[in-house]
């Protein structure tokens, strides 16, 4: 869904695409714009880790404050855009860190892998019934 021009619609009615990903995926240290380009449109779709590094990317992403240095300098007004497209990456970075964490993680007791679970399965209910 990330892939195709309309993305996907989260929780606060921002649309996300892979585009819009890929300008923020370099803000991560580690990615470039050939990497970034490279998660985003696979030579081999069904590249499952290369799909588990782009959700792990993501996620990353999400924790990123845009409102803090080096992404604003110091004593500017932070980007409107780009803190709004981060509540969206925030929330994608979520579920997709609930729905990767039980498969990733072989410290997790069999309860913490439902609650992630659980926790996945609720929030993309919750964004499907908000915005279908």
């Amino acid at each position: 869904m990330l892939q195709s021009s309309n993305g996907m619609v989260l929780g606060n009615g921002r649309r996300m695409n892979a585009k819009k990903l890929e300008h923020y995926l370099t803000w991560l240290d580690d990615c470039n714009n050939e990497k970034a380009k490279r998660l985003l449109y696979p030579d081999d779709p069904q590249d499952v880790p290369r799909a588990i590094e782009l959700m792990r990317a993501v996620t990353r992403l999400g924790s990123i404050d845009p409102t803090k240095p080096p992404y604003t300098p110091f004593g500017q007004i932070p980007d409107v855009n780009a803190y709004i497209d981060f509540e969206t990456i925030g929330m994608l970075g979520d579920l997709f860190h609930n729905l990767l964490e039980p498969f990733v993680n072989p410290s997790l007791s069999l309860t913490q892998q439902v609650i992630h679970l659980s926790t996945f399965a609720h929030l993309l209910f919750t964004f499907y019934h908000s915005h279908r």
